[in-house]
């Protein structure tokens, strides 16, 4: 079960029109059409940046590829028609897909509705002092730790794997409040799969958070949906941080 998200403030973004319109025109099989947008790269006051290059567009699983010019835009032409996500990143800005995008034939499909990418930050935080206590008078069972950074975007994972990555789906997302600390509740630790005794691994990471739609997903901050795992995914992670085992209460 995957832990939804709440909105944090965001520092510096592309602003990234991106939604699919699709062509009324049917295609016949071998058909072709066209497909563009615009990425709008701008600074911590969302004003436009100098230049908005250096994205790169892709249709996944094709030979179809573009990247923005200075103005943002970008247009791949001669797709045959068909299904596609479109994977857009930029390196230091992060990255998102857009699902189930259609070229059914001649003419262009549009990517219009906007779209927010936070940067990624450079700082990794460290995770301290993790340990099992009790509150309410012993009865509950909490995982509880330190932790540094901005704690309103600061994200905490627990995951069955150690090698997961800041921009993969996790098991479970916490949040920390009050600054510098997060508590995770036993009983929240088994809801999102893990029995107690299970080995966990803890990291966090530091996250540039905008608000953001994705066709077919829930409006959420700083993520993408992405259908195919049921989940939220981090657009514009920071590094990891130090990673630690946990045995689940």
């Amino acid at each position: 079960m995957k832990n939804s998200l709440r909105c944090s403030p965001v520092f510096v973004a592309i602003l990234f029109a991106v939604v699919f319109t699709s062509c009324k025109q049917s295609g016949s099989p071998g058909s072709t059409g066209s497909v563009e947008g615009t990425v709008t790269l701008v600074d911590s006051a969302f004003n436009r940046l100098g230049s908005s290059a250096g994205v790169t567009v892709a249709l996944e699983q094709s030979k179809y590829s573009t990247q923005t010019d200075a103005s943002g835009h970008w247009r791949i032409d001669n797709v045959t028609a068909g299904n596609y996500n479109v994977a857009l990143s930029k390196p230091g800005f992060g990255s998102l897909t857009a699902y189930g995008v259609t070229i059914a034939g001649p003419g262009t499909s549009y990517l219009t509705p906007q779209m927010y990418f936070g940067s990624e930050p450079a700082y990794a935080p460290v995770v301290s002092n993790v340990a099992i206590a009790q509150e309410d008078s012993g009865s509950t069972k909490v995982l509880k730790g330190n932790i540094s950074g901005d704690p309103y975007s600061i994200v905490v994972f627990l995951d069955h794997d150690s090698t997961s990555q800041p921009g993969d789906v996790h098991e479970l997302w916490n949040f920390p409040r009050p600054a510098g600390q997060f508590s995770i509740s036993a009983a929240a630790l088994h809801q999102a799969g893990f029995p107690s005794g299970t080995i966990a691994y803890l990291t966090a990471v530091d996250a540039d958070f905008a608000s953001v739609w994705q066709q077919g997903g829930p409006v959420s901050s700083g993520t993408y949906y992405d259908p195919n795992a049921n989940a939220s995914r981090l657009i514009s992670p920071g590094p990891r941080s130090n990673v630690v085992v946990v045995t689940v209460p």
